[in-house]
């Protein structure tokens, strides 16, 4: 019975000593809804210790870089957009345009569009679209003014009600024929 107490003591002594330390060194804070101190012994709290906590920590960096690296030798990186030929190069004449309704017929090719602007519009990311059908949804064709490129244009209000004809390389976006105007020269407004 003597050994009892002094083991005790011995215990007590060395928790003490630990607690001194940790002092210095801890850091708490939640993870998971619980919790943790990154203490060098055992949390009390939680039973999480510092070694577990860097090795979750080192596991979840290599994922990371793994993912990243995989990512990137597999090619999916940000696609960086085709050039558009200058607005100049695209026909001119009134005659070589066709209604927006047909511009499917262009598709992967240069031409001009035409048609009523019935309204513009500016998304929540700053890309603004000419609107020529009264529900964007089921118009077969669309144009668009990307955020990087709006601040080329001026106002581009001025166009609703008005009849223009847009020059480009006619792509397809979610079944419908598009437009990307990068350059004024590409939006012609007919008298």
């Amino acid at each position: 019975m003597g050994r009892q107490p002094e083991a005790v003591r011995q215990t007590a002594l060395a928790a003490t000593r630990l607690s001194d330390k940790a002092q210095f060194i801890s850091c708490s804070g939640w993870i998971a809804g619980r919790r943790v101190s990154l203490s060098p012994g055992p949390n009390r709290e939680s039973g999480v210790t510092r070694k577990q906590i860097s090795a979750v920590v080192v596991i979840v960096l290599m994922a990371c870089t793994l993912t990243a690296l995989v990512a990137y030798r597999s090619g999916r990186r940000q696609p960086v957009a085709p050039k558009v030929p200058a607005a100049a190069s695209f026909a001119r004449e009134t005659g070589s345009c066709v209604a927006f309704t047909d511009a499917v017929s262009l598709l992967e090719k240069s031409g001009c569009v035409t048609g009523l602007v019935l309204r513009v519009y500016t998304s929540r990311g700053r890309n603004t679209f000419l609107d020529f059908c009264p529900d964007y949804r089921s118009c077969p064709f669309t144009s668009v003014i990307f955020a990087s490129d709006r601040s080329k244009f001026g106002d581009l209000n001025a166009l609703t009600g008005r009849q223009v004809e847009i020059h480009g390389l006619v792509e397809s976006y979610e079944g419908r024929a598009e437009i990307i105007i990068r350059d004024p020269q590409q939006i012609s407004v007919l008298p």
